[in-house]
């Protein structure tokens, strides 16, 4: 839920999960099967939120300063206020005591074996905290390429090349509507 759910307008712990069912028809017009895929229906939530609303709660967790450490290793301050992309809305909300559900968002995740703990190799904490780093990332107008005025400071997650990656990081990309990618 931590990744998944967020303050909206009428609700504090909103899932901002969706289903889709499609059906499978067989040669006669009768059910044949289904499949249902679920996906996350606000992606525009991640960089923007309405001023009573607040980003997905994993990114105040990790803030949270639950697990001290964790900050230290992350690079990060306890203060959503520092964040640009989390900053927009609420920091906090009544009823959600964001070092308990860290807490209990860390001992699930131990739980499920997917954090740094059980050795994967990329810890999810890690990769969240990351966005934390990517704005305001500064590009040139002119070439849509990142400016090196402000040089990105990004933690060293386990696992993960920054090098490798940067492209993604460092070009901004241009479309439209006729093209896909």
């Amino acid at each position: 839920e931590a990744y998944g759910n967020a303050k909206t307008v009428r609700n504090n712990n909103s899932s901002r999960f969706g289903k889709f069912v499609r059906i499978h028809f067989g040669p006669t017009g009768k059910i044949a099967g289904a499949d249902i895929e679920t996906y996350l229906l606000e992606k525009s939530r991640v960089t923007y939120q309405q001023t009573v609303e607040r980003n997905y709660h994993i990114f105040y967790q990790l803030l949270s300063n639950a697990i001290p450490e964790l900050n230290e290793v992350l690079l990060v301050s306890p203060d959503p206020g520092l964040y640009s992309f989390i900053n927009q809305g609420a920091l906090t909300v009544d009823g959600i005591d964001d070092v308990e559900e860290m807490e209990m968002t860390d001992v699930c995740c131990i739980k499920r074996g997917i954090t740094q703990s059980t050795n994967l190799p990329i810890d999810p904490f890690f990769l969240s905290a990351e966005y934390f780093f990517l704005h305001p990332i500064p590009f040139d107008e002119i070439h849509y390429q990142y400016t090196k005025k402000n040089p990105l400071r990004i933690p060293r997650i386990p696992g993960f090349s920054f090098r490798s990656s940067s492209i993604f990081l460092s070009r901004r990309t241009l479309s439209d509507v006729d093209d896909p990618f």
